[in-house]
């Protein structure tokens, strides 16, 4: 990734290199068992706007531990994984309970991450299309 010295590709940095890092046996206990926990924090509020996107993430994610659709990088699957766990947990950069400002580091990971898998799951989004007809 070339480094654009902002703080967009600063955040991509960081949640690529989690994403790399984040093991795979962790995707189904950690996340995929939490989906309608996390997939609530995105249906009002702030994160509203990312409502639609969660639920393809989610998709993507089963997809992949069920073996279905491999034709991504790894990366990609644990990035989305620490960004739905950041949005979802209560220890993140800046507390969700102030008024305001609680939500605009969830916003910002949420963000980051769906501008760097962007291609990726527009793949994904097409492959699925395919497997509905």
């Amino acid at each position: 990734m070339q480094h654009r010295g902002n703080k967009a590709s600063d955040h991509e940095a960081r949640l690529r290199a989690a994403g790399e890092k984040f093991p795979e046996e962790d995707i189904e206990p950690k996340v995929l068992r939490q989906e309608l926990e996390i997939k609530d924090r995105f249906r009002k509020g702030p994160l509203k706007k990312f409502a639609a996107k969660v639920d393809t993430l989610f998709a993507l994610l089963k997809d992949y531990v069920n073996g279905r659709y491999l034709e991504v990088p790894y990366w990609v699957v644990g990035a989305t994984a620490v960004a739905l766990l950041y949005v979802f947990l209560p220890g993140d950069a800046i507390p969700d309970f102030i008024p305001l400002i609680g939500y605009i580091d969830d916003a910002a990971v949420m963000a980051s991450c769906l501008a760097m898998i962007d291609t990726e799951l527009e793949s994904y989004i097409t492959w699925s299309a395919g497997e509905v007809e």
